[in-house]
């Protein structure tokens, strides 16, 4: 009967020792689970600051501001002198409060009003410039007597430069009509003078094509005459603004006398101001937008990285379930052996 016993018992001590083995291996396995969890709780934990910093770096951002038309004005001072119209430009303070101050008077004649550039052709065996195949002819030519251009006409047009230019210099009449030409161009139906400085066709270095700024002859307009007068006085209201400007009289050497000349106060928009705010507006809001697509597509990258390390984690926690059912089984089995091999010993 001892031989019999003992042969049942061996199998019984078999399956109890790869019981105990098949425990100790789960219970490695999960501690594998669970460090690896651990890991990428960490890396998440990691991601989740990378992102708090892309986002607090995005609330720390100017976000640029367009500007406003109406921080954008200035005061103007129009007025009249012996029946002329004006508006001060640059006032300059000088010593015992005179002023030395820009007048622009509006004049009326002849001036040269700004237009488009022009395409003008340069024929090198002629030695000619053209608009559409119109010869460009300075206005001291004889060929202008050809289009039906008079002395008289030229007189005009050479008075109307001075106005316009005056300011920068043009020089003398003679040397007006061998700097300036003008050609005709007919378009549906109506003809129109332009006027191109030759300089600016000498100056081009390519021999075959120019684009030279052209202008169109207006008669009897009103165009800008600045003056610059010294020893003025002003004379302001309560609020800062200039109501009146008191300015010399001279025979042909000294003061004589003065003047005083009543001013309205104007508030128009600086448009070249507001113009290069709005560009400085332009540029701001595009780098602010660069910047904030690149924040975008960090944080998209970094949120990719998270999701992927959340499906990690999720089948992790899946193994660990079944991991941790199996070895409940396993350890009940452990523990069913034992409690029998105790009761087979105290048996």
């Amino acid at each position: 009967m001892a031989q019999n016993t003992k042969e049942k018992r061996i199998p019984k001590k078999m399956g109890m020792a790869a019981s105990q083995a098949r425990s100790q291996a789960l219970t490695a396995r999960m501690n594998n689970v669970e460090y690896m969890g651990q890991q990428i709780n960490q890396q998440r934990t990691t991601l989740s600051n990378q992102i708090n910093a892309l986002y607090n770096s995005l609330l720390t951002m100017d976000v640029p501001t367009p500007p406003s038309v109406s921080n954008y004005t200035k005061v103007i001072y129009n007025g009249l002198d012996q029946a002329s119209a004006f508006t001060l430009g640059n006032i300059t303070p000088t010593s015992d409060n005179y002023y030395t101050i820009e007048f622009a008077y509006q004049r009326p004649g002849h001036f040269l009003a700004e237009s488009d550039r022009a395409y003008a052709v340069h024929d090198s065996e002629q030695n000619v410039w053209s608009v559409n195949d119109n010869p460009i002819y300075r206005l001291s030519d004889d060929a202008l007597h050809q289009m039906g251009i008079t002395q008289d006409t030229v007189n005009k047009y050479t008075e109307a430069i001075m106005h316009t230019f005056a300011e920068y210099g043009v020089g003398d009449e003679n040397t007006i009509q061998n700097d300036w030409g003008l050609y005709s161009q007919e378009t549906d139906g109506i003809v129109k003078t332009y006027f191109i400085r030759i300089s600016d066709l000498a100056s081009i270095t390519s021999q075959d094509v120019a684009y030279p700024q052209r202008y169109e002859y207006i008669a009897n307009g009103l165009y800008t005459e600045t003056e610059t007068k010294e020893n003025c006085t002003l004379t302001f209201d309560s609020s800062g603004r200039i109501t009146e400007v008191s300015v010399p009289i001279y025979d042909e050497t000294d003061e004589t006398g003065r003047r005083s000349l009543t001013l309205t106060p104007e508030t128009v928009t600086d448009n070249l101001a507001y113009e290069n705010a709005m560009n400085e507006y332009t540029y701001a809001q595009a780098i602010y937008d660069q910047q904030v697509e690149e924040i975008n597509a960090k944080t998209s990258i970094i949120q990719q990285e998270d999701r992927n390390l959340e499906l990690k984690l999720t089948r992790l926690d899946t193994e660990r379930k079944a991991i941790e059912t199996e070895l409940e089984a396993v350890n009940k089995v452990v523990d069913g052996n034992i409690e029998k091999s105790f009761k087979t010993f105290s048996g």
